[in-house]
C-alpha cells in the first residue's frame, strides 16, 4: 500500500460511550470502508481503563467477573470465551505483580466488539495488533488494539495512558499514511468560544498540559518528526475539526514498531499485590 491508498483513524474513547455509539461508530467505519482501506486504532470504552487500573491496584485478590458484564454494557457485545480467559489469565498476571495484560485488555475487547457491529454490517475486518518489533502483517484494513505493542516473547508492553494516540501514529508511519484522523468527542481544538482550523505542531506542543490535552505529546512529537499531519474531528460531522501540521518531510516507511515514549508505570499511588505462586487458572 502506498500512502495515498490507505486511511489511519483513531476511535477514542470519549466517543465509544455506550452500545449506541458503537453501533453508530460501527457504521461510520463501514461506510468508510465501502470508499478506502483503512485501519482504525481502537481505544477501550469509556471507563473501562480506569476499572481495569482499579483492579489492578486493588490489595486483595477480586473476582474480574464483573469486567466482562461492564465491557458487554459498554458496547453491547457480550466478551467471548477467549477475552474471558484473557482476563482470568491477567489476573494472573496482577497477582506476580505484572499490571500490563489486564490494563491492554480494554483495547481488546473494544477492538473485538466493534468487530462484531461490524460484521452484523457485512464489514469482515480483521483485528491486527501492533508489534514492538519487525513488520507488523499488513492487511489492506484492520482494527488495531490501541495503547500496547506485541512483544516477540508474546507479552504485553504496554504505551502511556492515553497511549492508543502514539498507537495511532505508529500505525501511520508503518503504513506511510500521510495523515491520521483522531475521532473524539467535541472534534477539534477550541480556544474560549473560537475554534483553531489549523495549527502547526511546533507551536502545539508547548501547549499540551494536563488540562489542555487534545492528543498525547508524544503521539504528537512522533507525528512531526515523521511528517505526518494529524486531524483531530468528530466523525459524525457535529463539530469542526483541526488540522494539525507538520513541517518535516521524513518518511521512513522501514521503521521498526518501536514507540519511543515511556511505557506506563501505573497510576499515583497504586500498590501492586505481592507475587503469587500459583499456576494459570
Amino acid at each position: 500500500m502506498t500512502r495515498a491508498q490507505v486511511d489511519v483513524i483513531k476511535i477514542g474513547g470519549s466517543i465509544l460511550k455506550d452500545a449506541s455509539s458503537y453501533w453508530m461508530v460501527a457504521q461510520e467505519v463501514a461506510a468508510r470502508l465501502a470508499r478506502n482501506p483503512g485501519w482504525f486504532v481502537v481505544s477501550a470504552a469509556r471507563g473501562i481503563t480506569d476499572d481495569l487500573e482499579r483492579l489492578a491496584c486493588a490489595t486483595d485478590i477480586r473476582d474480574p467477573r464483573h469486567l466482562l458484564e461492564r465491557q458487554r454494557l459498554a458496547t453491547g457485545v457480550a466478551p467471548d470465551f477467549a477475552l474471558d480467559v484473557e482476563l482470568r489469565r491477567a489476573m494472573h498476571d496482577v497477582r506476580a505483580g505484572r499490571m500490563d495484560r489486564l490494563l491492554a485488555w480494554g483495547e481488546q475487547a473494544s477492538a473485538m466488539a466493534l468487530q462484531v457491529h461490524l460484521a452484523e454490517l457485512g464489514a469482515d475486518v480483521p483485528i491486527v495488533e501492533l508489534a514492538s518489533e519487525g513488520s507488523t502483517a499488513a492487511p489492506r484494513s484492520a482494527l488495531v488494539p490501541g495503547f500496547y505493542l506485541r512483544e516477540t516473547s508474546g507479552g504485553v508492553r504496554l504505551l502511556p495512558r492515553g497511549g492508543s494516540d502514539i498507537s495511532a501514529v505508529l500505525a501511520a508511519i508503518r503504513l506511510a499514511a500521510r495523515t491520521v484522523r483522531f475521532w473524539k468527542e467535541g472534534g477539534g481544538i477550541r480556544v474560549g468560544a473560537a475554534r483553531v482550523p489549523e495549527i502547526d505542531a511546533s507551536s502545539l506542543l508547548p501547549r499540551l498540559t494536563g488540562t489542555i490535552r487534545p492528543l498525547h505529546p508524544e503521539a504528537l512529537t512522533l507525528a512531526a518528526r515523521w511528517g505526518i499531519d494529524l486531524i483531530l474531528e468528530d466523525p459524525f460531522g457535529d463539530d469542526p475539526p483541526t488540522r494539525v501540521r507538520s513541517r518535516s518531510t521524513r518518511i521512513r516507511p522501514d521503521l521498526p514498531l518501536a514507540a519511543t515514549a515511556e511505557p506506563y508505570g501505573g497510576s499515583e499511588g497504586c500498590t501492586r499485590p505481592e507475587p503469587s505462586t500459583g499456576g494459570h487458572p
